[in-house]
């Protein structure tokens, strides 16, 4: 991520075609081996690993890269080592901190879920209709972008016009 102050969304993330742009309980049902919090954490080592050379990333620059609380990133990162999908892991005492590391296994799994995501995606916008849905993640976007400017002008805490 180049702006790690913010908090990246679903879209900035995860590849265009993924069906994770929804904001829909439904796409939920589609996850099938990991949820959507999970394969989001898994892109991003994906991604890390990619990007860096490097196969670990710790914590603590997962929970700011995604502007999560260390918690919600540990929840996850548990839920993920239970399944297999990672190595949760520290140098040394563990001083400087503790790592996830993919498996072998994770690579699979997260790339079969892709599958999945990929399809349902394009059947939803060949339903909606491709054009419908290009126009509609330009307005989404649009919305974000707004937000986000608001929420700025507001300085991180917004309250409500009096009435």
């Amino acid at each position: 991520m180049s702006n790690q102050n913010q908090t990246p969304s679903l879209h900035a993330i995860l590849p265009y075609g993924t069906g994770v742009h929804f904001p829909n309980r439904a796409i939920q049902k589609i996850f099938q081996k990991m949820s959507s919090s999970e394969y989001v954490l898994m892109w991003l080592l994906f991604k890390h690993a990619q990007d860096t050379g490097s196969e670990k990333i710790y914590l603590k620059d997962l929970a700011r890269n995604l502007n999560l609380p260390m918690g919600q990133v540990s929840k996850i990162a548990r839920d993920l080592q239970r399944k297999g999908f990672v190595l949760w892991t520290h140098d040394g005492d563990g001083q400087e901190g503790t790592y996830l590391q993919l498996t072998d296994n994770s690579r699979d799994s997260a790339l079969a879920q892709q599958a999945l995501l990929t399809d349902f995606n394009q059947r939803v916008m060949k339903a909606f209709g491709e054009d419908e849905f290009i126009q509609l993640l330009g307005q989404i976007t649009r919305l974000e972008a707004i937000m986000d400017q608001e929420a700025e002008k507001a300085g991180g805490a917004y309250e409500a016009p009096s009435a």
